[in-house]
């Protein structure tokens, strides 16, 4: 399909379409020893993304993490 990057470089996807992200990024996380970072325009998206996943995975062992979305301005006060 396309190149799948080495372990010390970073990608940008954007213009993966379908199912195919999802398939790209299992492929390479076999392929790695460490952790792997997806960053994805919305929450929404990084829902879709991990349902995708664990759809093209099969009996793969993926964790998937989310990091809280942070809706504040930069000069908000907040405690």
């Amino acid at each position: 399909m396309f190149d799948l990057p080495l372990n010390d470089q970073n990608q940008n996807w954007t213009q993966v379409k379908g199912l195919a992200l999802p398939l790209a990024v299992a492929e390479l996380y076999q392929q790695t020893d460490g952790l792997m970072l997806v960053l994805t325009d919305s929450v929404h998206h990084s829902r879709q993304l991990e349902e995708e996943l664990s759809l093209v995975s099969g009996d793969q062992n993926l964790s998937v993490f989310h990091f809280p979305v942070w809706d504040t301005l930069p000069y908000d006060v907040f405690s």
